[in-house]
């Protein structure tokens, strides 16, 4: 286990059956927290190279706490009910990651599917902002501060080649987290996002 810097806080994880919010969640169980991880399944992403242990149940084994929540971003209900969990098994809610996020194949803009830009945008642009939104309400309303983290991209601060489609959609991670950390400021919570290049896979298994 970790040193526990996070003993006692709970966390809300999005996207954390693989990838970068599997590695978050580990991690932020190391650290002591209760996690809440979210996805749409509790496996990891057809051919992913992590083990096929759920990361909540993963994170039992090795004696830390935590529950899955069945949670599609693009779904509003979806992405409260995931917030209520981590009050109802765990009492409140003091950090949230807005992981979860989808980078389909690229295309030049005069090629690329309108609904694959629609699919892109509605995942990690409104998923950001569910996971945002409701999340800042059960913080503001337990009135003790908290820390909303994103996961934007390099590829939203300069061009890169990763699609038009997905640039957008991580240039408007960025915008959302500027504009909410000064919105949120006087309640004591911070607003940051990770904006990371390229990531080596890499097994995260263990606290």
């Amino acid at each position: 286990m970790g040193d526990q810097r996070l003993e006692g806080r709970v966390a809300l994880v999005t996207g954390a059956a693989s990838g970068n919010g599997r590695a978050i969640a580990l991690r932020y169980a190391r650290e002591g927290a209760a996690v809440v991880c979210a996805d749409l399944t509790p496996d990891a992403v057809a051919g992913s190279w992590e083990e096929s242990t759920p990361t909540h149940e993963l994170i039992a084994e090795q004696g830390g706490r935590a529950v899955f929540a069945a949670c599609d971003v693009t779904d509003g209900a979806q992405v409260t009910a995931a917030v209520a969990l981590a009050v109802g098994e765990f009492g409140g809610l003091d950090i949230a990651v807005a992981n979860a996020g989808i980078s389909p194949k690229a295309h030049k803009l005069r090629d690329e599917p309108w609904e694959d830009y629609k699919r892109v945008q509605a995942v990690n642009v409104d998923g950001a902002w569910w996971t945002c939104r409701e999340s800042s309400r059960q913080m503001v309303a337990q009135g003790r501060g908290g820390s909303i983290i994103t996961l934007a991209s390099i590829a939203g601060i300069t061009g890169v080649q990763t699609g038009l489609h997905y640039n957008m959609s991580k240039g408007a991670v960025v915008q959302l987290t500027r504009t909410l950390a000064i919105e949120l400021a006087p309640e004591m919570i911070t607003v940051n996002a990770i904006a990371p290049g390229w990531v080596r896979d890499r097994k995260s298994t263990r606290l």
